[in-house]
């Protein structure tokens, strides 16, 4: 598995979530899950950071407190501030000098705020034999340099220090990073080509160096040719390499976040949507509608489960196509849905009621059809009509209090808080 599938499932453990939420925790136990992380997916570290604390736990049981100010610890801060759930990083393990992959995800309580990251770190080890693969088959030297042009990591034969001065070329090089920048260095014994290239999706550079004093001058433009050569080869990897990890991480994103018999967010990311809504629209008003499939238990009953699932994923589709792009929809139990409408201009309950009451009618038109079986079904609908500051517990418990509503006045209706 990749770093970053093993550090969601972390960020997304019960376990984890409730080891920080529980502030008298027992840092032992906190140390075999990590261990136990290492362990099962041989990856080279594990580790949490409380954020409350501050406080950084280790699979070996090593607990450091983390400090705003300090290099060491910077990449804390920087996760913290980006937008993104998840970092992929590049670094140097300092034990061994061996080049890794960090994954640092972050953990959300249930109010979303973060309240620490988790993560691991796997060896690279393919990475530098692939470097040394290109170095030995092309007899050249071939250097990763960070943007203070640092060598973060070099080929077997490459020179140290290189031949030539990477930061002399920066600027050069920030003129256009996303083609490969070219060299020649002469002295009076020596005549260099060096090729520079940014690597994608990271914040290092490739060098590749080639010493060609003993080359013919017609020879030179195939030399040239066969180093650029090397470039591509090696950006290739690295492309193929990332891309794999994106798209992987999409999956995963897509699998803890929605429904997959119907396709719409699950109860968590419904959660998630929810709580961003106060920070995106302030205090515009929103309808909130919990759906309920009337009877469902008897058609699951007299019919089986596949008709049952075919009914859910039916009203599924119906409620889709009623909702506009700025609606959100998800299934919250069984048979039952959420549907969260912002208002921009206004509550209107006649009108909130007649859009609802439509959805509830056409539901009941739909012809379902599975192994032969045709029937139709109904929907009792609760809502109630809010601001975006509103508690959102409270609003969720008034809509449940309303499709209750429905449902003892006879099912197959509309009612409102």
């Amino acid at each position: 598995m990749n770093p970053v599938d093993i550090a969601t499932f972390m960020a997304h453990d019960s376990f984890v979530r409730d080891w920080i939420i529980d502030k008298n925790s027992n840092p032992v136990t906190i140390r075999k899950y990590l261990r136990g992380i290492k362990e099962k997916y041989n990856a080279t570290t594990a580790f949490l950071v409380d954020n409350a604390e501050k406080k950084y736990y280790t699979d070996s049981g090593s607990q450091l407190v983390l400090h705003k100010n300090t290099a060491r610890d910077a990449w804390y801060w920087r996760v913290l501030a980006d937008p993104a759930i998840y970092e992929l990083n590049l670094g140097k393990y300092q034990e061994n000098d061996s080049l890794l992959v960090f994954a640092n995800e972050k953990i959300f309580d249930d109010q979303g705020q973060i309240i620490g990251i988790v993560g691991i770190s796997l060896e690279l080890h393919r990475f530098k034999k692939i470097i040394d693969k290109y170095a030995d088959k092309y007899n050249n030297a071939i250097y990763i340099f960070d943007q203070s042009g640092n060598i973060i990591i070099r080929s077997s034969v490459s020179a140290f220090p290189p031949h030539f001065d990477f930061k002399s070329m920066n600027t050069a090089i920030h003129q256009d990073e996303s083609v490969p920048h070219n060299f020649l260095l002469q002295s009076t014994a020596t005549e260099r080509i060096v090729g520079i290239r940014k690597l994608p999706g990271s914040s290092w550079y490739l060098a590749v160096e080639e010493d060609v004093s003993e080359t013919l001058a017609n020879e030179k433009k195939s030399m040239i040719e066969t180093l650029l050569v090397s470039i591509i080869s090696s950006i290739i990897v690295i492309l193929s390499t990332t891309g794999l990890v994106y798209n992987t991480q999409r999956k995963l994103f897509a699998a803890a976040t929605t429904d997959p018999l119907t396709g719409l967010l699950n109860r968590n990311a419904f959660h998630e949507r929810i709580r961003r809504q106060p920070k995106r629209h302030g205090e515009q008003a929103f309808l909130l509608a919990m759906i309920d499939i009337d009877h469902f238990k008897a058609i699951n009953d007299s019919h089986g489960h596949q008709l049952g699932d075919e009914v859910i994923r039916d009203c599924a589709r119906a409620l889709r196509e009623a909702a506009s792009d700025g609606d959100i929809l998800a299934r919250w139990g069984g048979e039952e849905f959420l549907l969260f409408s912002p208002q921009p201009d206004g509550c209107d309950q006649d009108s909130c009621r007649q859009w609802l009451d439509d959805i509830r009618a056409n539901i009941a038109a739909r012809r379902i059809h599975c192994h032969g079986v045709e029937m139709c079904v109904t929907v009792s609908i609760g809502y109630t009509l809010a601001k975006n500051s509103a508690n959102w517990e409270q609003v969720l418990e008034v809509a449940d209090q309303a499709l209750y509503a429905a449902k003892q006045a006879g099912r197959n209706r509309v009612m409102a808080a």
